[in-house]
């Protein structure tokens, strides 16, 4: 598959030291999420800075990576890339699917995360807001998303209310 978008530097692509084993599944996946050719030649072009950048971190093979590793990958490239650098997160997501890499642990790290948290809270406690569901995971964005709950109604998808206990 790789080599009908690069014809003549697949080779270089596949000789990658670190990502070059899992590129052309990679290519795979991106088409059948839908990517166009263009889009997955641009993903694609990125993953040798990519690759580079992991190895100069230390990484030397692919179950070694870590969620902040691509993180900070990510945030290395985004300051000279920014259009491309959202592949990284792409490329970690097909890892995590694929069960060749570790799950990112569930604990808060940022003080944003910390307050978004701590809000959360806030809103369960005092104003009676409470979660959907008890077994849904708690996220950054579950002050936004514990508001609303989403149906299918017989006209498509609408947001309704949902009603504090």
């Amino acid at each position: 598959m790789l080599a009908t978008l690069f014809p003549q530097s697949a080779r270089q692509y596949l000789s990658l030291p670190l990502l070059g084993p899992v590129i052309d599944d990679f290519e795979r996946c991106l088409l059948e999420q839908g990517y166009t050719s263009n889009s997955r030649r641009n993903k694609i072009k990125i993953l040798p800075r990519a690759d580079a950048y992991l190895r100069r971190r230390g990484v030397r093979c692919i179950g070694d990576l870590a969620p902040a590793a691509f993180c900070d990958c990510w945030k290395a490239l985004r300051r000279r890339l920014p259009s491309t650098a959202g592949t990284v997160r792409i490329l970690e997501r097909f890892l995590r699917g694929r069960g060749l890499i570790r799950q990112s642990p569930s604990l808060v790290s940022s003080p944003l995360k910390l307050q978004v948290q701590e809000y959360s809270k806030y809103l369960r406690e005092v104003t009676r807001i409470f979660p959907l569901h008890s077994s849904q995971p708690h996220s950054y964005c579950d002050p936004v998303s514990d508001l609303f709950e989403v149906r299918k109604s017989p006209a498509g998808t609408g947001s309704h209310w949902r009603q504090p206990p």
